[in-house]
């Protein structure tokens, strides 16, 4: 019992390894971002196929001590209305964090 194999290392060790699985959605938001775009939840949606882009940003802020700054912009729907939607972008210090947590081993 004493030789378990932790297959599953904890968030220090996934953070130390830049343990993030490419072609997930997490991982697509971030490459995104990285690429110096900004994201909204309806580009998130056609560009990468998540409908909760909100809820991936706060899960990947919080894991991975980023702070992905959001501003509200105003967009026109489909039927001529002004609304307010937030436009997620990422800071110098984030793309330098990103930079190594996305690497390819």
């Amino acid at each position: 019992m004493d030789n378990l194999d932790n297959k599953n290392p904890s968030e220090t060790a996934r953070f130390e390894k830049g343990h993030l699985k490419t072609g997930n959605a997490k991982y697509n938001i971030l490459n995104h971002l990285r690429l110096g775009n900004s994201l909204t939840s309806r580009e998130a949606f056609i560009e990468i196929g998540t409908t909760c882009l909100n809820t991936h940003i706060s899960a990947i802020s919080k894991k991975f001590g980023l702070e992905i700054p959001r501003k509200w912009i105003d967009v026109t729907t489909r039927y001529g209305k002004k609304v307010k939607v937030y436009e997620y972008r990422t800071s110098e210090s984030d793309n330098e964090k990103l930079d190594w947590l996305l690497e390819k081993d």
